[in-house]
């Protein structure tokens, strides 16, 4: 027979991954991709200033600027390519608010790495579609043996925010063990706190049932 577990912990997820990694900062000066450069309109109207003709409009008053290297540069027309991450200003003074950074949820099969590439060919999350994590990097990791929700994120400080455990972001684990388990035991092992090499993390058992060995 065996134990079905449901945990709910706090404990740190490490970010394993290749350069998009959140802690990696990118160089200034690099030029822009002319693949990364949209039509200014449809920059301002993803930032939900207005409809596409109301910012199709403003753009042809040039009444738009962004923001490069701290100087403001009018935008002279709708179709000026821009990057999308651009900081943007109407009438050189009423800035657009970006756009939130962008979440993916991803289900991690089993026997799939959570690292972006593996020198010794086995699965990994780096082998997703391009166009589904383009510039993304997943927050926290998977055990290679396990299954579960795995978010990917945009953006590396909601990432650090996500995974630092003094922001104590609640997860989920569900466990499959073999063997007697002593539920009151167990709860309190956890409460007490799991070990780590970062210090301990408590955990809550949120429920725990037996399983017929049929």
């Amino acid at each position: 027979s065996g134990h079905r577990l449901l945990l709910s912990s706090t404990t740190q997820n490490t970010v394993e991954n290749n350069n998009d990694s959140p802690r990696r900062t990118k160089k200034k000066g690099k030029p822009t991709k002319a693949k990364d450069l949209f039509r200014a309109d449809r920059v301002l109207a993803n930032r939900g200033w207005g409809s596409r003709s109301e910012c199709h409009d403003l753009l042809r008053q040039k009444r738009v600027f962004q923001q490069v290297n701290s100087e403001m540069k009018r935008i002279n027309g709708p179709s000026e390519k821009i990057s999308m991450d651009v900081s943007l200003f109407v009438d050189g003074k009423i800035e657009v608010a970006k756009p939130p950074p962008l979440l993916r949820v991803y289900h991690k099969p089993k026997w799939v790495l959570s690292v972006m590439n593996d020198s010794k060919g086995r699965r990994h999350l780096g082998q997703l579609e391009s166009n589904i994590i383009s510039k993304m990097h997943p927050v926290g990791r998977l055990d290679y043996d396990t299954s579960g929700l795995l978010l990917f994120s945009s953006k590396g400080t909601l990432t650090q925010t996500l995974l630092h455990p003094n922001n104590k972001v609640q997860k989920e684990y569900l466990a499959l063990v073999v063997g007697e388990v002593d539920e009151e035991e167990l709860r309190q092992k956890l409460k007490d706190g799991v070990e780590t090499s970062m210090g301990a993390f408590p955990a809550d058992l949120v429920s725990a049932r037996a399983i017929p060995r049929d």
